[in-house]
């Protein structure tokens, strides 16, 4: 698979992380409080940052996942008619696939589980073994 992101800022910051997780040597990690194992490496032939100018496709993705995101985060009463607006446009409305990373249960469910550990520790400590062994 073959991936375009938008060249902006968070996109670029994110580009390292995302290559290592591309060129990750095990077949999974459990990196979560549900003993949930990720699957590595990502499915990802190549990924490149592009001007989002070039490529309609990126523009469009990124009016939708805006959107998206005003819907399930921006809680301001001022803009309650908007998000309502927003809300049956047929892409924005709930489907088989969530638009975010795992069902609306699930993430209430990890919220109330106590967890001592954290996500990107795991990773981190991933990242320094297979740093390890390359050396």
């Amino acid at each position: 698979m073959d991936i375009k992101f938008d060249d902006s800022k968070p996109m670029a910051t994110r580009d390292k992380f995302i290559r290592k997780l591309m060129a990750k040597k095990e077949d999974s990690i459990t990196i979560d409080p549900k003993g949930i194992e990720h699957q590595y490496p990502l499915p990802i032939d190549q990924l490149e940052l592009v001007d989002s100018n070039d490529y309609i496709g990126i523009q469009i993705a990124d009016v939708i996942a805006s959107a998206a995101n005003f819907i399930l985060t921006n809680n301001n009463p001022q803009y309650t008619q908007f998000r309502e607006k927003l809300k049956v446009i047929p892409s924005l409305q709930e489907t088989d696939v969530t638009l975010t990373p795992s069902s609306a249960a699930f993430l209430r469910e990890a919220m109330q589980t106590p967890y001592d550990g954290s996500p990107v520790d795991s990773l981190t400590s991933f990242f320094e073994r297979q740093d390890d062994d390359e050396e």
